[in-house]
């Protein structure tokens, strides 16, 4: 099928380049080449019967070359490709890179038995090829900077600054599903190595999501840059925190697999840097003039986070210290007491769900006596979240 499929797109190519220039192909086309090897990866894994763990070595090698046939794919592809701008190209490079990530997690999860980081069928190699196609992907989101801030240009440059916003802005919705899978494929190879026991000798718990912490938040600070550009160019109320969400939840699933204390301390930093992102997006939102019709409920994202915590981090005090700074950093969302509304309109936090969320943290740290009393300190009236304002903000002290 993958061959049927790159015949005809070079039969419509050639056609296009002689007397039917209306059936060039494009990238929805070409995308099909990707999607062709995938399935007949998918494919070959329905043929195989037998479990698992013991897919014959000729078996996984199929496996393994599906995936690197979509990679060669969409690189031969990308070669031809300049630059796209509208909204059907962008959901082409969304299904593109998703698909190949898909199929480098599939190998991998196949290979898992496997314990020699040296085969050429280990799952590590599927992993690489995973954040190799999530660089291939930022590269192609960085071409149109050398234009995005040029302020001296005349009628036809601004044409064309303005088609980069618009393949910047559609880019972002790309990068946010494409890290997302990838995250995604990286917890679940994770889970698989848990599934079957595998380890490492010199590291019991093995974890790729976590010898790729860097990566992980390279590829999260690279999103809330990207994303940043799109905000502060555009209505902060058509901004989808929703979407940034998805993704931050994805970073933080992939963290529960932390199963070494000494991990620990990653996790942190990557749940403050969350909690940065989102109350940066706050304050640009308080600091414009823009109104929103409907507030965003990002109740679960802090609830993810303290239970994050109380996992990983195993020190009382040290943990006690971490839900304090969760608490606190979400407060400035929290609704005003009296039945006032939030006290931010760009999102909510329900105070409640939160504490439970702290009080299943702590379970099992503390005695009840302690436990009670940490709790109580959250549910205190000078606990409750004052009001701030364009002004004060400004000012950087609280009204």
């Amino acid at each position: 099928a993958p061959k049927r499929v790159k015949d005809w797109i070079g039969q419509l190519t050639m056609l296009s380049e002689t007397t039917l220039p209306h059936l060039r192909p494009g990238l929805d086309i070409f995308a099909a080449q990707v999607v062709a090897w995938r399935q007949h990866q998918i494919s070959k894994m329905k043929e195989l019967e037998t479990p698992a763990e013991h897919i014959p070595r000729d078996d996984l090698s199929a496996i393994f070359s599906a995936a690197q046939n979509c990679s060669d794919s969409l690189g031969e592809i990308i070669g031809k490709i300049e630059r796209h701008t509208n909204t059907r190209d962008v959901n082409s490079y969304t299904t593109m890179f998703t698909i190949v990530i898909q199929a480098w997690g599939a190998a991998s999860i196949s290979a898992v038995p496997l314990s020699s980081e040296s085969d050429p069928l280990a799952p590590s190699r599927g992993v690489n090829q995973i954040l190799k196609t999530i660089h291939l992907l930022e590269s192609i989101a960085a071409l149109p900077d050398r234009t995005f801030f040029d302020d001296d240009v005349n009628e036809l440059q601004s044409i064309e600054i303005e088609q980069s916003r618009e393949h910047k802005a559609f880019l972002f919705e790309c990068l946010g599903e494409v890290f997302a899978e990838a995250l995604e494929q990286l917890r679940q190879i994770d889970t698989s190595v848990r599934e079957k026991k595998v380890s490492d000798e010199t590291r019991p718990g093995k974890s790729f999501f976590l010898e790729n912490v860097f990566e992980v938040e390279k590829m999260l600070r690279y999103y809330e840059s990207q994303s940043r550009i799109v905000l502060t160019q555009d209505d902060p109320t058509s901004f989808d925190i929703g979407r940034c969400c998805e993704l931050y939840k994805k970073v933080l699933r992939g963290c529960m697999g932390v199963t070494c204390s000494h991990d620990y301390g990653h996790v942190v930093r990557i749940s403050s840097s969350i909690m940065d992102f989102v109350s940066w997006r706050n304050d640009q939102f308080l600091t414009s003039e823009a109104k929103r019709a409907q507030t965003n409920d990002i109740t679960d994202l802090y609830c993810d986070i303290a239970c994050l915590v109380g996992k990983v981090v195993l020190n009382h005090h040290e943990k006690q210290m971490a839900l304090t700074e969760v608490f606190n950093r979400a407060s400035q969302f929290f609704n005003q007491s009296h039945g006032e509304k939030t006290s931010s309109a760009f999102a909510t936090v329900d105070k409640a769900a939160l504490i439970g969320a702290i009080r299943l943290a702590v379970e099992g740290s503390f005695d009840d006596a302690t436990t009670e009393s940490f709790i109580g300190l959250f549910d205190s009236p000078e606990r409750h979240p004052k009001r701030r304002t364009k002004s004060s903000r400004r000012r950087g002290k609280p009204q």
